[in-house]
């Protein structure tokens, strides 16, 4: 199943990278997806039926670090909750979420990226790379 956001930030990530003025303005922005399908096959799956993503890193799904970002920062699927959370575990985000982190300190610079991009704030990719720039 496509994540709903998917094709949007396709949309807007493409548009924002393509009005980049440099390398150096493009640096700080990367995407990585970690999945939250049930099998890796469900994983290779979504991301050939998603069409070009070239622009995405997509974390291998036995990578280590797939649950200990889900778990940082409390983001999984409700079928997920027990084994990333714990029992009691409560999730911050609901899948598909949009962290932004700036990328050399990993500091978060939002949490609220899909809404930014499904409230449609944006009016085109303009809008959507001054605002990604400010945060950096």
């Amino acid at each position: 199943m496509t994540t709903p956001i998917t094709p949007l930030l396709n949309e807007v990530y493409g548009s924002v990278l393509s009005q980049m003025d440099s390398k150096a303005e493009r640096k700080p922005l990367s995407i990585v997806y970690v999945s939250s399908d049930s099998s890796e096959g469900a994983m290779k799956n979504y991301i050939q039926k998603a069409g070009s993503l070239d622009w995405i890193r997509f974390l291998p799904y036995d990578h280590e670090d797939r649950n200990n970002l889900k778990r940082h920062f409390s983001v999984c699927s409700m079928g997920e909750i027990s084994t990333i959370l714990g029992e009691k575990g409560r999730r911050k985000h609901e899948i598909p979420a949009l962290i932004l982190l700036e990328g050399i300190s990993g500091r978060v610079l939002s949490q609220d990226g899909v809404d930014y991009l499904r409230d449609r704030r944006v009016k085109n990719a303009e809008d959507v790379r001054i605002h990604w720039k400010e945060l950096i």
